[in-house]
């Protein structure tokens, strides 16, 4: 007999929070990856930590860490 809760509104906001971050991680695969120096052919792991690496493992252990929201 309890009425259901109301999770609109904050259904809306978690849907606009993972739009927005779902935009700024393509944006960041974009300009770290595909349009920088990526090859679609077969390359070595860069295991450096030069400040482009680090963008890109920042960038894939955002994109794991999304699969948990």
């Amino acid at each position: 007999d309890r009425k259901p809760f109301e999770l609109k509104r904050v259904l809306i906001w978690y849907n606009l929070f993972q739009v927005i971050f779902s935009c700024w991680l393509f944006n960041e695969s974009i300009a770290t990856g595909w349009f920088s120096t990526y090859s679609f052919r077969c390359q070595p792991v860069d295991y450096s930590r030069s400040p482009h690496a680090m963008r890109i493992a920042n960038g894939c252990w955002w994109y794991y860490i999304s699969k948990f929201t």
